[in-house]
């Protein structure tokens, strides 16, 4: 056993040294999370008896400017809490100090949507469309410089909404963009997705009839001329969805003669880390966009 004085010595150390950590995690958990959505701007907007929510955070605006704006859409989520989720992660912050008016939307039954959960499906990808909508109307938004990032789920409505000729730069996670193909590999277990997806999945293609229905309709092909420039990344041992899906998007966007870029992340799993893509992504933007990203 130590001696008294020096396990007291040991304890003043190590006791504030935990006090410390506990409290920075506490902050980081908790605390800052909490702050960030007290600071973003919350709003419900209806469409043809659609309600789609949103989380926006302006820049430090400047008299008669113009700002680019950048539009997150996440992915599916356990506990459901749609755009929230890049509010408290510091996502939407963190944009906004870039120096565009960043936004983050709830797919359909996601957050404070109207609807069921749909699997990147019509109301989901109406709920991109409502968004991009408002954000090109805001007065001090430049609507030739509206960028999407889409994560899993949330890049593959991104993709069959990138037709719209409404987005001039997509950025893509870990998405999958043959509906099709992809079920039957989630079918035949040759990548695995969380069983109460699938069921989700299952009810979804037999409301839609089949799986061709449900198929055209998570599908953006063919590949008109409106689609932007698009950033795409998914990581080489994603487990969920086959890098394959990306890699021939890419390939197809080529034929096309739509500019894009493909990282494969080596080792990356599902989906592609948030620091991965967004340093990637900012050199993306400030090209497509013919911006600085301070």
């Amino acid at each position: 056993m130590l001696p008294k004085k020096k396990k007291n010595i040991v304890l003043s150390y190590i006791l504030p040294l935990i006090l410390v950590i506990g409290f920075y995690a506490f902050f980081r958990v908790s605390i800052l999370p909490y702050i960030y959505t007290k600071q973003a701007q919350h709003q419900l907007l209806t469409a043809n008896n659609q309600t789609t929510e949103i989380y926006w955070k302006e820049p430090a605006l400047l008299a008669d400017k113009k700002y680019p704006a950048i539009i997150f859409l996440h992915g599916i989520q356990k506990d459901k809490q749609g755009a929230k989720a890049f509010v408290r992660s510091g996502v939407l912050s963190e944009y906004a100090k870039k120096n565009f008016f960043s936004f983050a939307v709830s797919m359909s039954g996601y957050g404070e949507s109207s609807g069921k959960s749909d699997f990147c499906g019509k109301a989901s990808q109406n709920n991109l469309v409502q968004a991009i909508n408002f954000v090109r109307s805001q007065p001090n938004v430049d609507p030739n410089k509206v960028a999407v990032v889409g994560i899993s789920c949330g890049a593959s409505i991104a993709n069959v909404v990138a037709n719209s000729g409404k987005i001039n730069a997509l950025v893509l996670v870990s998405g999958f963009y043959d509906f099709k193909d992809m079920y039957a590999e989630w079918s035949a277990n040759t990548r695995t997705i969380p069983s109460n997806v699938m069921e989700e999945i299952n009810q979804t293609i037999v409301a839609e009839k089949n799986i061709e229905t449900a198929s055209v309709v998570r599908s953006s092909l063919p590949i008109s001329s409106h689609y932007p420039p698009t950033l795409i990344f998914v990581g080489t041992k994603d487990p969920i969805v086959d890098p394959k899906q990306s890699i021939q998007l890419h390939q197809l966007l080529d034929s096309k003669g739509i500019p894009n870029t493909l990282e494969l992340i080596q080792d990356a799993k599902h989906p592609v880390p948030a620091n991965v893509w967004k340093t990637k992504s900012d050199k993306f933007l400030e090209n497509t966009l013919s911006l600085k990203i301070k």
